[in-house]
């Protein structure tokens, strides 16, 4: 019989586990209320204002209830747009860093080279090493960068500008949530995300969304307040801090202008959205679209007049200012909807009413600008064609659980087949001449007010190729049709010092201050040319309109350049150059653009902050004048009357 030595066995055995039992100096990590993951992918043209948003958390940093773990990209260059600025502590950089925020200071806890942050593993990466070093009871993610709404976000410079698609951001986000559980709140600080498309893709990951529907300004969110409000109450849930970060926002541009400029805050929108009720959205959405696609179907074009008259009347996101060019086709959807709803469009009423009901009650709350009373919380992408829907939209999770783009595309097919331009007849003029002093008055009665999707009192001068828009003023008809305006033979001109030149201002938002004469928010097409550089760059020019005893006077906001990565916000610095950009209506009532290299034409900049929007007598000499109008189907017809201006 073979006896054991239990002594000897015992001796061994504690021999092992000394082997194996941890260092007493190595803790396990203690367990926070939050942790904040930020992906701030900077390596991009926002890098300036992105650095500034790391410099806000620094001022509240990291404690044991709240920890900010950042992951942060820069680019290489440190010349404008980008920042060569050293930041907590850290000299400039040009990989991504992952970073502990502390107050005062960033510390780096590796780097992890050139890296790309439109990689999905990158994301998987940071979440993964995150969670093991700082657990908590409740994980956010806060990503920024460019926005696209539902094509993607986070485009990264030093990688071709990849980002992460709606399907990427799922499989980042997939294994976190299978191991740790939702995450309690997805941040998009970022333009154009708060969208039912991103918010579907995104319902399995998070608990609660925080994103806008308009075009972010570049400042970003105000992290230092959101996080200050979150150390004094670690134990709120998403929802809850969702609202801090909306009203900290907001309130960020009702402070002083060397904050920031007040005015900006007209257009801005944030929604905290619960996504736990999103498939109810869906769900809605989808009985709007199937009744959509039958009236279209049944109806063909006599069902599409009232659906695009409700598009046309909707609130619309990422506005493009150029007419000739559709901007990014995003309309509010609670308030597309109420639009069917009232004209009963291709019989969707109670659908419609389905989904403002479901919307509401996703939608846990909101803060919107004057500029955009419409913003209940979440977009949707509605294109007017359907030439050019884009395959990419066919392979969102929402588009496969949704008849949405089918009932699009077949709005859009009615669409396309409609090349006749709209009938408007030359206007009456009670003059041809305009003495200083004088006013002409002009009429037009439009004879199918019905098919209208804009109309604009202009000033034409002939070209080679077609009668070219050099200034547009929105107008509205009558009730019964009839376009009717005076001129004094003033147009607005942009101002830099004692140069002017006539713009077009193709769309006017009344930014309500509670005054029945209140603000105007004023969209101006244009190019920007960086000092330095020879490249022209499309840019949307937003003035603030006000009487002033020198008369109507139009103030900077911001100018927005949409680029291939998304819509962003450029910085305009002494020795930038800028000229207009001009309609002009080819002879199959088509659009397209025009701009003049004629040094005349060109403004360049001497000081940011006082280039404006003015309203002034034009040059004396000949011009035509009268009126534009562009159906729903984006048809353009021109008719105008000669004017001498004496």
């Amino acid at each position: 019989m073979r006896r054991t030595r239990l002594p000897v066995l015992a001796a061994a055995l504690l021999g092992i586990l000394a082997l194996v039992r941890p260092p007493l100096a190595i803790a396990e990590p203690a367990r926070a209320e939050w942790t904040i993951f930020v992906y701030h992918d900077a390596d991009c043209n926002l890098e300036t204002p992105m650095m500034q948003d790391v410099e806000e958390m620094l001022e509240v940093g990291s404690s044991d209830a709240v920890q900010v773990v950042a992951l942060v990209d820069r680019h290489a260059s440190g010349a404008q747009p980008y920042s060569g600025a050293a930041v907590g502590g850290l000299e400039d950089w040009s990989t991504a860093k992952l970073c502990h925020v502390e107050k005062g200071k960033l510390v780096a806890l590796a780097d992890w080279g050139e890296t790309n942050l439109g990689d999905p593993a990158t994301l998987i990466r940071l979440l993964a090493e995150g969670v093991v070093h700082f657990p908590a009871r409740r994980y956010g993610l806060i990503l920024g960068d460019h926005g696209m709404s539902w094509p993607g976000i986070c485009s990264d410079d030093s990688h071709e500008d990849d980002f992460l698609d709606l399907a990427e951001l799922g499989k980042a986000l997939a294994g976190f949530t299978k191991e740790h559980g939702a995450l309690e709140l997805l941040g998009f600080d970022a333009c154009v995300m708060a969208n039912l498309e991103v918010a579907h893709a995104m319902a399995p990951y998070a608990k609660t969304l925080v994103a806008s529907e308009e075009l972010e300004p570049g400042t970003g969110w105000d992290y230092a307040e959101a996080l200050k409000a979150l150390e004094e109450t670690p134990t709120m849930d998403g929802l809850a801090l969702g609202r801090v970060i909306a009203d900290t926002f907001q309130a960020s541009f009702a402070r002083p202008p060397d904050v920031v400029d007040p005015s900006v805050g007209t257009t801005v929108t944030l929604s905290v959205v619960d996504l736990r009720k999103i498939d109810a959205v869906v769900k809605a959405t989808t009985s709007l679209a199937a009744a959509l696609a039958k009236g279209l179907a049944a109806k063909g074009r006599e069902a599409w007049l009232p659906v695009a008259r409700a598009r046309a009347r909707a609130e619309e996101y990422g506005r493009n200012a150029d007419p000739a060019v559709e901007g990014m086709a995003l309309f509010d959807l609670v308030d597309l909807a109420v639009h069917f709803a009232a004209s009963d469009a291709a019989g969707a009423r109670a659908a419609a009413d389905g989904v403002t009901k479901a919307v509401g009650e996703a939608v846990a709350y909101a803060i919107r600008g004057s500029a955009r009373p419409a913003a209940h919380g979440l977009s949707i992408y509605f294109p007017r064609s359907a030439k050019a829907f884009p395959a990419a939209y066919e392979g969102l999770a929402f588009a496969k659980a949704s008849a949405w783009g089918g009932a699009v595309r077949a709005f859009g097919t009615i669409t396309d087949a409609d090349a006749t331009r709209p009938d408007l007849p030359a206007p009456e003029a009670s003059g041809h001449e305009l003495p200083p002093g004088a006013t002409l008055t002009l009429s037009a009665k439009l004879p199918d007010a019905d098919d209208v999707d804009e109309t604009s009192f202009v000033l034409v001068v002939p070209g080679e190729d077609g009668p070219i828009v050099v200034g547009s003023i929105p107008t509205d008809a009558s009730d019964g049709g009839t376009l009717s305006e005076s001129w004094d033979g003033g147009w607005f001109a942009l101002a830099q010092g004692d140069k002017h030149v006539i713009v077009p201002i193709t769309s006017l938002d009344e930014a309500d201050d509670g005054e029945e004469d209140g603000e105007l928010l004023a969209e101006v097409p244009g190019q920007v040319r960086f000092a330095g550089t020879e490249e022209w760059v499309e840019v949307s020019l937003t003035f603030l309109l006000n009487d002033t005893p020198k008369g109507l006077v139009g103030e900077f906001v911001y100018a927005v350049a949409f680029e291939e990565e998304g819509p962003r916000e450029l910085d305009l610095d002494e020795g930038d150059a800028i000229r207009a950009v001009y309609v002009r209506l080819q002879a199959d009532g088509e659009l397209d653009l025009v701009a003049s290299d004629d040094g005349a034409a060109i403004l360049t900049i001497t000081d940011p902050a006082a280039l404006s929007v003015v309203y002034e007598r034009v040059p004396a000499g000949a011009w035509n004048v009268g009126f534009m109008v562009i159906d729903l189907a984006g048809n353009a017809t021109i008719q105008t009357v000669p004017a001498a201006v004496k």
